[in-house]
């Protein structure tokens, strides 16, 4: 079955947020080891080693991958299994404004709000910025690729 032409994928990117399933992984086995291995039975409740542990898992399973997917109706950005995204219609972007910016570091990683706009990123370093025909709406997406993502907005919406 062939997909509608507005569900046509124009670009893909996928980018694994390693460093945070890394980090979950060493807490996760720091606190397993400390519990299980007797350093802290007597002292430590198995409620404060399974509430972070937890925690973390549901922050992982939310962030662990970040997904660019451009349509020929709209570009969609999510995190993990696209329970938090953001999609916005092509016909809303003002291509001339697409601009390759770099982040500071201390921007953070993650869904971030900055004095640029709102950033979705996995690592730090570029991000290309997209502000909306009115002005009002403007995001930072990270990425390696801008000149791609620069060129399919172009061409789709020249």
């Amino acid at each position: 079955m062939n997909a509608s032409p507005s569900k046509q994928v124009l670009y893909k990117e996928t980018q694994i947020f390693y460093l945070i399933i890394a980090t979950t992984l060493g807490i996760i086995a720091l606190c397993l080891i400390t519990y299980f291995g007797g350093y802290s039975k007597k002292t430590t409740p198995l409620a404060v080693i399974v509430f972070p542990t937890l925690i973390l898992t549901i922050v992982t399973f939310l962030f662990y991958k970040m997904e660019i997917t451009i349509t020929n109706d709209h570009l969609e950005n999510s995190f993990g299994n696209k329970l938090i995204k953001r999609k916005i219609l092509l016909s809303e972007i003002d291509v001339n404004k697409l601009q390759k910016v770099k982040f500071p570091w201390y921007y953070g990683i993650g869904l971030r709000i900055t004095p640029q706009g709102t950033l979705y990123n996995t690592k730090v370093g570029t991000a290309i910025k997209i502000v909306s025909k009115d002005g009002q709406r403007t995001i930072l997406i990270g990425t390696d690729n801008f000149e791609k993502i620069a060129e399919v907005l172009k061409e789709k919406l020249s």
